[in-house]
């Protein structure tokens, strides 16, 4: 086999052979022979073995690739937060620390998205340049569901785009600007990766709420099913000053402010993050200023304000499939303001 058109598919499979001792003695010479041809190689090579070496995971035939991810990611979790480093229990029959094959398929298959998401870092959507780029952008007033050719189901809320390729490659990359709810189609092998904003959202098959404007100072990444992986956008790298990714459980998000660079990982509550997927308007304890672009976006109005309007206060409220003009008579009964609604403008006075 020419090692200079070595398919990946083949390299990730003599790796995860080599290091579960289940290499044959050609493999072997020809994966040395790959290590040998250049520095890049035999870096990459180190990193896997190093990420192999350094999970904590009793592997047996019970294990399938989701449920051995999720423990992976777990134990990445729980080291990094007592700064130790977690090393791998091998369990084996034989004294030379034999594997099962399926350790070393489980292993293939980390390899597969180790390989996957370093290329993303260095490449970003530049992947999937070869093919075609769909975008769909959603209008102020418009939602709109999108199906993805793996399976994946997208549901785009109003004033926010999406752009993805007509075929995924090594990685199912997608970028969002705006507000998406993502039920990401299960590919153990292929991981599905959010660019947004300040962040990259990585899963295998899960469920999840990105809300990224670029207008709003505030960027959310909310978890409903499943498990993620979050780390820097290659271009905005300083939004993870005190650790290099973040995990998100079922329940759990991060909210990201642009101005302070903070971010902070909490629950949430999913009736509240996700009812704009079923038309509702949910406003928590929000200032008029925080209402306006929401508003804005729903219903494809502009809203002009005049100077000398105090605006001050906080509201606190609720609307299912309410028209403009329903919403507004309680902002202005909240804010103690009054408004008129002339052709897509609504001036506040």
């Amino acid at each position: 086999m020419n090692l200079l058109i070595m398919d990946e598919e083949y390299i990730h499979n003599i790796i995860g052979k080599s290091l579960t001792n289940e290499v044959d003695r050609d493999e072997k010479e020809e994966l040395e022979k790959w290590i040998s041809i250049s520095d890049k190689n035999a870096k990459k090579f180190n990193q896997i073995k190093d990420l192999w070496n350094n999970t904590n995971i009793n592997f047996n035939e019970t294990h399938n690739q989701e449920e051995v991810f999720n423990k992976i990611l777990g134990q990445i979790e729980r080291s990094s937060q007592n700064h130790k480093s977690v090393k791998f229990e091998r369990k084996s029959k034989n004294r030379n620390w034999k594997l099962t094959g399926f350790a070393a398929s489980i292993l293939i298959v980390l390899v597969s998205i180790f390989w996957s998401v370093e290329k993303s870092k260095k490449l970003e959507v530049k992947e999937i340049q070869d093919v075609a780029i769909k975008e769909k952008k959603n209008l102020p007033g418009e939602k709109s569901i999108i199906t993805l050719r793996d399976g994946t189901k997208v549901t785009l809320n109003s004033g926010s785009t999406l752009r993805y390729p007509e075929i995924f490659g090594d990685t199912r990359t997608v970028v969002l600007e705006g507000e998406a709810y993502f039920n990401v189609a299960k590919d153990t092998s292929k991981p599905f990766i959010v660019i947004s904003d300040a962040f990259k959202t990585i899963a295998l098959g899960t469920a999840f709420n990105i809300q990224a404007f670029p207008e709003d100072n505030e960027l959310k990444i909310s978890l409903a099913e499943g498990k993620v992986l979050l780390e820097n956008n290659i271009h905005k790298k300083d939004c993870l000053s005190e650790t290099n990714s973040i995990i998100l459980n079922p329940g759990e998000e991060i909210s990201y402010l642009k101005e302070s660079k903070k971010v902070v990982k909490q629950n949430f509550d999913p009736n509240e993050i996700l009812a704009w997927k079923d038309g509702t308007l949910i406003f928590k304890n929000k200032s008029f200023d925080e209402i306006i672009p929401v508003l804005e976006r729903w219903y494809a109005v502009e809203f002009i304000k005049e100077d000398s309007v105090n605006t001050s206060g906080k509201l606190s409220d609720q609307f299912k499939n309410e028209s403009l003009e329903i919403v507004m008579e309680g902002i202005a009964f909240a804010f103690g303001i009054k408004y008129k609604i002339e052709n897509r403008k609504v001036l506040i006075y």
